[in-house]
């Protein structure tokens, strides 16, 4: 059985693909004259013709994911001297507290884009200095851009 793409060519789509045993000498049965045959393994109806082959459809455009990091990533990127900084600020600040009460048990990824992320970020920014923070992003390989 060979496959074949029966095409319209007053709109050169792909109108529907059929199977015959041998090559057909005309369009199938029950078509008009607008009708060709092309013999395709490929072709679906989202193919179109150009007057010589047929042509697939062009790929959609893929949208990246979205940047994130797992909380054990985060944490494993403090340093002594930061895990001091951050102790220090947090028995000095309830918010600060809170978020970081959030990271600790943190399972799922976070996206780096998350308002509740950007918040943390914008805290440990405070804490640990912009350069440090800068360092821990391109360590975790992910940009982030506070508003």
């Amino acid at each position: 059985m060979q496959r074949y793409a029966i095409i319209d060519t007053a709109t050169d789509h792909v109108i529907n693909v059929v199977e015959y045993e041998s090559s057909p000498s005309s369009p199938p049965p029950g078509f008009d004259q607008g009708i060709i045959a092309v013999q395709s393994d490929l072709a679906d109806m989202s193919w179109t013709w150009n007057g010589t082959s047929l042509v697939a459809p062009a790929p959609l455009p893929v949208s990246p994911l979205p940047q994130s990091v797992l909380p054990q990533d985060l944490m494993a990127q403090f340093t002594a001297d930061d895990a001091a900084k951050i102790q220090m600020a947090v028995s000095a600040n309830v918010p600060f507290w809170l978020l970081w009460s959030a990271l600790q048990t943190q399972k799922d990824p976070m996206l780096v884009t998350n308002a509740r992320f950007l918040a943390g970020w914008a805290a440990l920014t405070q804490v640990l200095g912009a350069p440090r923070m800068t360092a821990i992003a391109a360590a975790l390989g992910v940009t982030v851009t506070l508003p």
